[in-house]
């Protein structure tokens, strides 16, 4: 079970994230906009700015993944106040984000 903080590079990120409606799955879903996640297609420039410094594709990818974790917990806090959620909080990453990280 893999674990991350929120750091301030997330809750950065969060806000700046692009939402839309994948329909190429069974049901479709909520999603990420997979070609522009933040605004524009160049995802690692951009998230560079957002954060504040340049990331190499490494950080860049590993700060992406873990934001599965981040709304998924924003979400749930959204929903009930008792939940926490902001700067410093724990929180699990999804089976398949997790995954992509072993």
């Amino acid at each position: 079970m893999d674990i991350i903080r929120v750091s301030e590079d997330h809750l950065a990120l969060l806000a700046w994230t692009q939402f839309d409606y994948e329909e190429d799955c069974e049901w479709g879903g909520i999603a990420q906009d997979y070609k522009r996640p933040f605004g524009n297609s160049d995802v690692i420039g951009d998230m560079g700015e957002i954060v504040g410094r340049e990331l190499c594709e490494d950080e860049a990818r590993l700060l992406h993944i873990e934001l599965t974790a981040v709304v998924q917990q924003a979400v749930r806090h959204a929903l009930d106040p008792e939940v926490p959620f902001g700067l410093g909080v724990e929180c699990r990453l999804p089976w398949r984000a997790e995954r992509l990280l072993k």
